[in-house]
């Protein structure tokens, strides 16, 4: 609820952490600890796409939690499960290697709906069918929220080192891909599958799973 105390840093990202409650819309800037970010919950979990559909900013996972704890023994690469339902998991990432950009990867889904990395692209990615979110985020190393409304980070199911994962970024003016992120950070995921579509054509399909 708006005005809790959510402040309990964690430097350590091989833990499995995730955040239930609402976001805060608060840069990233400005010196440590905090770096601008609130140590206490603001006023709704509630988040909206480009194309005004309403939707609830519902739980953050850190990396370590979003893959079920496989990732700490993972210094690069795809990690072997995540915290998806069966049949479904965290799209591929990355700049290289296998899968980054094939069938259920983030690259693939934005060459498929030719989506663009400009802000003509972030706002067809913030409406249907994708209908991403700038939903924010949890720092476990700062004990802190931020940037609801302002970014929109998804985790790849790839480490990019021992201290980043990659990332699906929707930034004020550009959607990326090629950047990891800290482990540490929590953020809502989107899972992905693949299914059959009318005419024979395999193609992917991105699910939310806020809760």
């Amino acid at each position: 609820m708006e005005g809790t105390d959510i402040h309990s840093d964690d430097k350590s990202y091989a833990h499995d952490h995730t955040y239930y409650g609402n976001g805060c819309e608060r840069a990233w800037e400005g010196d440590p600890p905090y770096y601008n970010g609130s140590t206490i919950s603001c006023t709704t979990r509630m988040v909206q796409t480009f194309d005004g559909e309403d939707q609830e900013n519902g739980v953050y996972y850190n990396f370590t939690a979003s893959t079920s704890g496989t990732s700490n023994s993972v210094t690069t690469g795809n990690v072997p499960d995540s915290f998806c339902p069966l049949g479904w998991q965290l799209p591929y990432g990355g700049t290289g290697g296998d899968y980054y950009d094939k069938s259920k990867s983030w690259k693939y889904l934005l060459s498929e709906y030719s989506y663009g990395d400009s802000k003509a692209g972030i706002d067809k990615a913030m409406s249907f069918p994708l209908s991403l979110v700038k939903g924010g985020d949890y720092q476990f190393s700062t004990g802190a929220l931020y940037r609801q409304n302002i970014n929109g980070n998804y985790y790849a199911i790839t480490a990019e080192n021992s201290d980043n994962a990659y990332r699906l970024g929707i930034w004020i003016s550009n959607l990326t891909t090629i950047y990891g992120t800290t482990r540490n950070g929590a953020m809502t995921l989107r899972c992905s599958s693949n299914h059959r579509r009318h005419g024979g054509r395999n193609t992917c399909r991105f699910d939310n799973l806020y809760r």
